[in-house]
């Protein structure tokens, strides 16, 4: 009895008359309040918005270089680096033996990267910023470059000593040395010398506090998306997680990219019209964020799918067996069940729950057994009254088989 009450208690409120609010402020707090603070915590950074995919999470689309002696992340998995790849275009060797025997030698810094320690020491103690020119950092060479054009007497290395310590760059999460002027590093110096052109007027600070780091094959991050569809689009990843196999951040990182323009995902727009330039991979992905999303804001606003007779599993996040996912509509009609307090129990149960299909059909079967069952006493539409029953009618020998 007192699980039949507690399960009551949990049923849908009713729709409010003026829950529709589309200017970003309840919406945003409903948001906010139901983003899950466990969702992969050894992938997604909430405190600047940044994914980076690990190599030991079987269910991200992120590895090693094929080549086995490269230690390159990439994603995809199973594919060569740009520089491997390179390399096996020009090799007679097949894929598989190229990548057992071949051994990456770079003589350059891949962009983004981070390259060896300036060589220059003094009184035992090396210089730790990376190299610029000439094995020296850009500070130390400016100073022996100086040092040689003008002759000055002396050596160049007496006047100087070397730095225990690299300057970070001011944008949130990025690692990258900030030695490139107003504290940044090469990536965001070049970005923001570029945005300075149309921007005369823009403070190094403001704007570096809204960029995403250099971002690499196995990253995406949110930075640049405005705030309210920052927190969609998160929600919406949060959500269909569930139904993917494989979770592959360079299509999140595209769709981030397409949907610059945006402001929200509750409009009217096709997929195809807020992103005309994707590919089909990241609209599939675009498609499910927003399924995912509106029926949030469903929920939100009191006119979830659950309230209704007809359950549409997968806007309620029902989990695939397939690696694909849920890609066509999926409802069943709950009209089967004879009792709205019923229906109303496995609409909250399917909710709360999200079960698999497997798990949801046995479900339903098992409450159309008792419905039935239930039909044939009288009250039974009454929860209050019939929770004071001394037999639950799933008790029974019919609703058991």
């Amino acid at each position: 009895m007192s699980s039949i009450s507690s399960a009551l208690s949990r049923l849908p409120a009713p729709r409010a008359e003026n829950a529709v609010d589309l200017d970003g402020g309840g919406w945003a707090a409903w948001l906010r309040g139901h983003l899950d603070p466990a969702w992969r915590t050894s992938e997604w950074r909430q405190d600047c918005w940044l994914f980076t995919g690990s190599v030991h999470e079987p269910r991200t689309s992120v590895a090693l270089c094929r080549t086995e002696a490269c230690d390159t992340v990439v994603s995809p998995a199973n594919i060569f680096c740009p520089f491997c790849k390179e390399e096996q275009k020009r090799s007679p060797l097949p894929d598989a033996e190229f990548a057992r025997a071949f051994v990456p030698v770079r003589n350059r810094v891949t962009f983004g990267g981070v390259p060896k320690p300036c060589s220059f020491t003094k009184d035992g103690q090396r210089c730790v910023r990376p190299r610029h020119c000439k094995e020296l950092c850009a500070t130390h060479y400016t100073q022996w470059k100086t040092h040689t054009t003008r002759k000055t007497a002396g050596r160049w290395e007496d006047t100087t000593v070397p730095y225990a310590d690299t300057p970070v760059c001011t944008a949130p999460a990025c690692q990258l040395p900030g030695l490139y002027g107003r504290g940044l590093c090469r990536h965001h110096a070049k970005r923001f010398r570029e945005h300075r052109r149309t921007h005369p007027d823009t403070a190094v600070a403001p704007w570096a506090a809204e960029q995403p780091p250099y971002l690499a094959p196995h990253q995406f991050s949110l930075l640049p998306l405005p705030e309210l569809l920052r927190r969609e689009v998160l929600y919406g990843l949060q959500q269909v997680d569930p139904w993917l196999r494989i979770f592959e951040p360079p299509q999140v990182r595209r769709m981030v990219r397409d949907l610059a323009a945006a402001t929200t995902l509750i409009v009217d727009a096709t997929d195809d019209q807020m992103c005309p330039r994707s590919t089909v991979a990241v609209l599939r992905m675009l498609g499910r964020v927003r399924t995912a999303v509106r029926a949030g804001h469903a929920q939100y606003t009191g006119t979830a799918p659950a309230q209704d007779d007809v359950l549409d599993l997968r806007a309620l996040g029902q989990r695939s067996r397939t690696p694909v996912g849920i890609r066509q509509p999926k409802t069943v009609d709950l009209r089967t069940i004879r009792q709205p307090w019923l229906r109303g129990l496995l609409r909250t149960w399917t909710v709360q729950q999200r079960p698999g299909a497997d798990e949801f059909a046995r479900t339903l079967r098992g409450v159309e057994l008792a419905s039935r069952a239930l039909a044939q006493r009288p009250g039974t539409d009454d929860p209050p009254g019939f929770a004071t029953t001394t037999s639950p009618p799933w008790s029974t020998r019919s609703a058991r088989h």
